[in-house]
């Protein structure tokens, strides 16, 4: 049966390319459909200080996060922090968070923060920007 498909299909294709034409058509327009309905975000990454139910980021950012992500390593654990309006503070061209709970040990001194700054499409991303993060 499989073989008889493929000798029907590949009789077609010989006596006119015009099925494989359509199929290829066809398959570009799915992928444009596809990398431009497809948000991603663009995100920064900073290194942060904790201390005492704080996260303490050293740089000006000129954004209000709306959430966050917090890892040492980001191959085994990552943190999704929402972050409230009140939480956040500024001190000394500084950034400050106040989180509720413990998320790592107080002597970890290698703490990373990935946020979100603006969605794009797929297709920006991989084929305006060459797949970097802006």
């Amino acid at each position: 049966m499989k073989k008889k498909t493929a000798n029907l299909y590949v009789k077609m294709t010989a006596k006119s390319p015009v099925l494989f034409l359509n199929l290829i058509c066809f398959s570009i327009l799915i992928l444009l459909y596809l990398t431009l309905s497809t948000k991603v975000d663009v995100i920064h990454t900073y290194h942060v200080i904790l201390e005492d139910h704080k996260i303490i980021i050293p740089e000006t950012i000129h954004y209000r996060p709306d959430k966050i992500y917090l890892y040492e390593n980001r191959n085994k654990e990552v943190n999704c922090i929402k972050v409230n309006p009140n939480d956040l503070s500024y001190r000394d061209n500084a950034i400050v968070i106040s989180i509720n709970q413990d998320l790592f040990d107080y002597e970890v001194t290698n703490i990373k923060v990935d946020m979100p700054v603006k969605e794009i499409t797929l297709f920006e991303r991989v084929f305006l920007h060459g797949g970097k993060n802006e």
